[in-house]
């Protein structure tokens, strides 16, 4: 089977690119595994993320992150005139066949590490795509959180600590339509960021930049997805800021780990396990 552009395409990640002859893999699927085609060379291009891993000072690159959008980068031109970040929302969900809830989180918590630096502590809880609003004690639910972060499935809110200090809240779904946004209060006003732009209303109410939302987010970011791509293969390893995060894969681990404690979970730990490994 080949794709659209010509390359081959596998159903099955742990054979066939592994013995071909190809010097880019692209991977959708949440299990794949990017060591071995590190380890032989390849250029290894991700959309669901994986614990970081090297080899011969290679990485494996995520594509289509918020953080690479047009909206983002343009927020990101006016963070100094806006002033310190006083707190910040993440919206980040997907609907069927659109990437893992694990993705989505990912993707969040690289926003949030590049607007407020390191998480701290996190505070969280999953609700089950088909669960509905119980008085049975929370403890009768841990059994649905799952040992893996691929398997994390429904809805998930997370308040986030920062150090220094700065407070965020994430909101991920893979139960909904796609959309990605960020929400930022300051002294400057508020700022609303979408994929394509930025609005940023005063402390007074007056507008001082307008955008007035995107449609087709889900076309949207996969156009971002596709020039990302593209740009992997014509230059290879120089997407900027797209190798696999630490911090935020730690901070994943971390939400889930507090999903199922039902209590703050500090990121400090995970970090140190995965620096042993």
């Amino acid at each position: 089977m080949e794709s659209t552009i010509g390359a081959p395409v596998f159903d099955d990640p742990r054979v066939g690119p592994i013995d071909s002859h190809a010097e880019c893999v692209f991977a959708a699927d949440a299990r794949f595994d990017p060591l071995p085609h590190l380890k032989a060379g390849r250029l290894v291009g991700m959309i669901e993320p994986a614990a970081p891993v090297m080899v011969d000072r290679n990485t494996p690159v995520m594509l289509g992150e918020f953080i690479r959008s047009p909206g983002f980068m343009a927020v990101e031109q006016i963070l100094e005139s806006f002033g310190p970040i006083a707190s910040v929302h993440v919206t980040s969900q997907c609907g069927s066949g659109q990437g893992t809830l694990f993705a989505r989180l990912y993707d969040a918590m690289r926003v949030l590490e590049h607007l407020c630096g390191g998480v701290e502590m996190v505070d969280a809880m999953l609700v089950g795509p088909n669960a509905a609003q119980s008085n049975e004690p929370a403890h009768a639910h841990v059994d649905a959180i799952p040992d893996d972060l691929p398997d994390l499935t429904g809805h998930i809110g997370v308040l986030v600590r920062h150090a220094p200090r700065a407070l965020a809240t994430i909101s991920a779904s893979d139960q909904g339509c796609w959309h990605r946004a960020v929400h930022l209060n300051g002294p400057g006003g508020t700022l609303q960021v979408d994929e394509a732009g930025v609005a940023w209303t005063d402390p007074s109410g007056a507008q001082v930049e307008s955008h007035a939302g995107l449609t087709g987010s889900f076309e949207h970011a996969c156009s971002q997805l596709g020039s990302e791509f593209r740009d992997l293969v014509s230059t290879p390893r120089r997407l900027p800021a797209a190798e696999l995060s630490k911090e935020a894969y730690s901070a994943c681990e971390a939400v889930r780990l507090s999903c199922r404690t039902r209590a703050p979970e500090s990121t400090d730990l995970i970090r140190h396990v995965l620096d042993r490994t």
